[in-house]
């Protein structure tokens, strides 16, 4: 589990750099990268609820539900 959370920060910071290429570098938006990187997140998303024994959508719409009520106000 602690490898799958390291290996999902590391993706998380690579959208970040895909990021800054954008806005620092001026470099053109390469939806090719995005697309990986994002996959790479969810590869690890999804062993990390397995990992939990987690039912990944019944939370998802817990938690949709909640931020419904929080910012929907």
């Amino acid at each position: 589990m602690q490898l799958t959370v390291l290996k999902f920060s590391e993706e998380v910071g690579e959208i970040a750099q895909e990021v800054r290429k954008i806005l620092r570098d001026k470099e053109p938006f390469d939806p090719e990268a995005f697309k990986h990187e994002l996959a790479d997140i969810f590869v690890y998303l999804i062993q990390a609820s397995i990992a939990l024994k987690m039912n990944l959508a019944q939370e998802y719409y817990k938690k949709m539900k909640l931020n419904e009520q929080r910012f929907l106000k």
